[in-house]
């Protein structure tokens, strides 16, 4: 499988790997399409070059995920329940201040993660 040609040549990390794990991320309705997967970069957003913006954050933990929903910024969009499908790309638990069960996903080029979400 082959990554985005703007994929910085150390992107992603040799730790990370393609492996299936559940997770949960925030989309904008239950109508999960291949936008509701976009990384940083995708979207045009300053992310100081750190590789970790070249992927898509997922939570594996529900109970992280849920509170995450709840929170006020998140109460309009809709909570998508999934794999890291390993077709799809690779992942890299990427804990934060926020979230234990943080996981960062690079996405291959033509990826569809959305295939496995609802």
């Amino acid at each position: 499988m082959k990554y985005p040609d703007y994929f910085p040549s150390n992107c992603p990390p040799v730790e990370a790997c393609a492996k299936e794990v559940p997770a949960y991320r925030m989309c904008k309705t239950n109508c999960i399409t291949r936008s509701d997967f976009q990384s940083y970069y995708e979207m045009g957003k300053n992310f100081g070059g750190k590789i970790n913006g070249y992927g898509v954050s997922v939570l594996s933990d529900e109970q992280e995920a849920n509170v995450l929903a709840s929170m006020p910024a998140h109460r309009k969009d809709y909570l998508a329940r999934g794999c890291t499908a390993p077709i799809c790309g690779e992942i890299l638990r990427t804990p934060s201040r926020n979230s234990s069960s943080h996981i960062t996903w690079w996405l291959y080029e033509n990826a569809t993660p959305e295939k496995y979400f609802k």
